[in-house]
C-alpha cells in the first residue's frame, strides 16, 4: 500500500493512476477491498464525491453477499466502513 497521509493535491493527482491499477489488478477480494477503500479516500480528499461514490457502491454491491457467507467474515468489518464512509459523503 502507498503511504499517502502527506500528499497534497498535485501529489494525489500524480498517484491515481497506480492506485487505479491496483485496485483493478487486485489478485484477492480482500486486496481489492482494501485497494477500492482506499482510491475512495484519495477521491474525497480530492472533493470527487462522486467517483468515491461509484468505487464505495462497487466494493458493497461485489462483496456485502459474501459477508453472510460462515468463511467470509472478515469482509463484514470492511463492507461496514465502507457503509460508513459512503454515509458520511452522501449527507
Amino acid at each position: 500500500a502507498i503511504d499517502i497521509s502527506g500528499y497534497n493535491e498535485d501529489e494525489l493527482k500524480g498517484v491515481l493512476p497506480i492506485l487505479h491499477s491496483l485496485y483493478d489488478n487486485s489478485e484477492t477480494e480482500q486486496d481489492a477491498l482494501v485497494n477500492g477503500k482506499g482510491l475512495a479516500m484519495v477521491y474525497i480528499k480530492l472533493h470527487d464525491r462522486d467517483k468515491a461514490r461509484e468505487i464505495l457502491e462497487d466494493l458493497i454491491c461485489k462483496y456485502e453477499i459474501k459477508c453472510i457467507e460462515p468463511q467470509m467474515d472478515e469482509y463484514a468489518e470492511s463492507i461496514a466502513e465502507c457503509k460508513r464512509i459512503l454515509n458520511q459523503i452522501s449527507e
